[in-house]
């Protein structure tokens, strides 16, 4: 390996570039999404919801921001980068949330990223079935992204994805190891299984944006394995890096908002989710017999009953007839487009990123 990686280092943060103006943001006719989280101790997190979400409010951002006692966790959108980058700086004056780590990506103007703002109060960031697992980041190596395409060139590393089974489905490094889990809960439970006899080696780990890393690299330590790199800031950190200059990745990478997914770029991607089962959903799925969109999909067709589809069916007419009055049905959901507009939109040429 050219790059050498010390137990508890980091890259500096990366900073998003300044962007002057209001005007400006609109001109890229796109919509900002920020995304951060940070480990730090919070005695009394509930008395911190009133304020964020009040910042939030302040500023008309939607999205979800997660609060425990070991954080937060947030993604927010906004049409205005200026507005969100100054948002952004508001929360970082609240109490120990100085230094955030901000992972920019965007979707077309005019597309749903969140439906609403969440502000919610959460026993931790993010869980293990196993039970609770206290993360200490001054003693968790991470990698940038040049160190990182270093790190899984090496034989004698092992390439691990500890994402959901279905985001690995649509896009992941070359090579790793899919745990097969349906929920993050699930990881400690497959690393047992998995990962039996290879405490030893070299563990190179990555997730959406570094939070389950975090969580999962601290489950690794407590359990006898000697080396743990995560790659910093996930893989969202990864492509800004790259800006689309020939990469390890390769596809498309999930998110969990109404854009189902992001290319290399940052840009909103090709994949849509399935109203019946919520797993992203190709343009050659939508090809298959068993899509119905608005309903199910080739992964869910055969486990839905008939009248969970009648229920599907129903739900979609009446978000149908809603977008016609130029409204939102309550319990609104993206709307699946035919399979046509799906092919016609991953032929699309990919636009260049702004950020």
């Amino acid at each position: 390996m050219e790059a050498k990686i010390r137990q508890g280092s980091a890259v500096a943060p990366l900073q998003p570039r300044e962007v002057k103006t209001f005007s400006q943001d609109l001109s890229g006719n796109v919509r900002s999404v920020a995304s951060f989280y940070k480990f730090v101790a919070i005695e009394h997190p509930a008395t911190l919801v009133p304020s964020v979400r009040g910042l939030c409010e302040s500023e008309r951002v939607v999205g979800t921001v997660h609060l425990a006692q070991e954080g937060i966790n947030a993604t927010l959108a906004h049409d205005s980068r200026s507005v969100l980058q100054h948002l952004v700086d508001r929360i970082q004056s609240l109490r120990s949330f100085d230094g955030l780590e901000v992972k920019w990506s965007t979707a077309p103007a005019g597309q749903e990223v969140f439906l609403r703002l969440k502000v919610q109060l959460r026993k931790e960031l993010v869980s293990l079935e196993s039970g609770v697992v206290r993360v200490r980041p001054d003693k968790e190596s991470k990698a940038s992204a040049a160190q990182w395409d270093d790190l899984i060139r090496d034989p004698d590393s092992l390439l691990l994805d500890v994402r959901n089974a279905y985001e690995i489905g649509i896009g992941r490094f070359a090579g790793a190891l899919d745990l097969s889990i349906e929920s993050f809960g699930e990881f400690s439970e497959a690393a047992v299984r998995k990962l039996h006899g290879l405490e030893h080696r070299t563990i190179a780990m990555y997730c959406t944006g570094g939070i389950r890393c975090e969580k999962a690299g601290a489950w690794m330590q407590e359990h006898g394995f000697e080396s743990v790199v995560q790659l910093q800031g996930g893989i969202l950190s990864y492509l800004a890096e790259k800006r689309g200059a020939p990469s390890r990745w390769e596809g498309e990478c999930f998110v969990f908002d109404q854009r189902v997914s992001v290319d290399a770029r940052l840009r909103q991607g090709t994949h849509h989710q399935c109203h019946g089962c919520r797993h992203p959903v190709s343009a050659a799925d939508a090809l298959a017999s068993k899509y119905e969109s608005g309903v199910s999909c080739p992964r869910c067709a055969d486990r839905k009953s008939e009248t969970q589809k009648l229920r599907y069916r129903e739900r979609a007419r009446q978000e149908a007839a809603a977008r016609a009055r130029g409204g939102r049905h309550l319990g609104f959901r993206s709307p699946m487009p035919p399979a046509s507009s799906l092919i016609r939109h991953r032929a699309a040429p990919t636009p260049q990123w702004d950020a």
